[in-house]
């Protein structure tokens, strides 16, 4: 299992977001399951370099270098199916793409993507608030916009 730390800037990435936080316990049993379903994970029999790990007890990563072996769409399926089967042990979902991780009052608070525009109306986050885009595609692309201010992502489109 490598560290994703050390995997290449073009590495690919899969971010899953969890509609709760997670608890210490829920994290470690994640990262024990990640650590035995990584070192089996091939793609055509040959395994891939990668790395999955819990972002801020919110977001199940998944980086896979793919200079050594590109992930195929069956060992792509086998990591949603790992996902799916966190889901399952923890009784929570990864798949719910409508609610946005949002930094508000030093903590992250889950909110509805269509609840932006009243929340800035609100004054309870303004254009420099930042979110959290499970979009990215890459190391390098989580690096540098994985948080940032909600006027520089995607997100802007739902403040009116």
């Amino acid at each position: 299992m490598a560290d994703w730390k050390n995997l290449p800037d073009d590495s690919r990435v899969w971010i899953y977001q969890a509609d709760r936080l997670l608890t210490d316990a829920e994290v470690a049993h994640i990262q024990n399951a990640a650590k035995q379903f990584v070192e089996g994970w091939s793609t055509h029999g040959t395994p891939l370099q990668a790395d999955i790990d819990i972002i801020d007890h919110l977001f199940l990563m998944v980086m896979v270098d793919e200079h050594h072996a590109s992930a195929s769409g069956c060992s792509i399926d086998k990591s949603v199916a790992f996902v799916r089967a966190m889901e399952n042990d923890l009784k929570l979902s990864f798949m719910d793409r409508m609610k946005v991780a949002v930094e508000i009052n030093s903590g992250i608070e889950l909110v509805s993507l269509h609840a932006l525009s009243d929340l800035k109306q609100a004054g309870k986050i303004t254009d420099h608030t930042l979110v959290h885009n499970p979009l990215v595609k890459d190391k390098k692309e989580f690096l540098a916009g994985f948080k940032l201010p909600i006027s520089e992502s995607w997100h802007k489109q739902f403040l009116n």
